[in-house]
């Protein structure tokens, strides 16, 4: 485990990926989500190659007000994502060597690129 108290519990997955358990009795959006939606995912963050053109890209391509950014993430919330809060960060350095090596879209069937730039 990462860190656990009253408020969270984040564990380490692989590598940059995290899980995080989060208690409702401090958090009242984690609270109002259970309340009306029951146990389940709250939000899914993505490393992205580079956060200024997803941001850019979001905005495009989503009604004004709806992304929240800053310099080092962007999100869109729920209610705009089938009920799941979209979190964009920028990668890492590590992340990015090891993308580049694997070299993912080549290996996407087309079917599941367009369906990814679809989303």
């Amino acid at each position: 485990s990462i860190e656990i108290n009253n408020d969270i519990a984040r564990f380490s997955i692989f590598k940059n990926q995290e899980l995080h358990l989060v208690a409702t009795n401090s958090n009242q959006e984690a609270a109002d989500f259970v309340s009306e939606r029951g146990e389940g995912v709250y939000a899914v963050q993505f490393e992205v190659e580079n956060l200024d053109s997803t941001i850019s890209f979001l905005n495009n391509n989503l009604n004004d007000g709806i992304l929240s950014y800053d310099d080092k993430s962007a999100s869109v919330p729920s209610e705009y994502a089938f009920g799941v809060e979209l979190q964009f960060v920028q990668e890492s350095e590590e992340q990015a060597q090891l993308a580049s090596m694997l070299r993912f879209n080549e290996k996407l069937e087309p079917k599941a690129v367009q369906h990814a730039e679809d989303i």
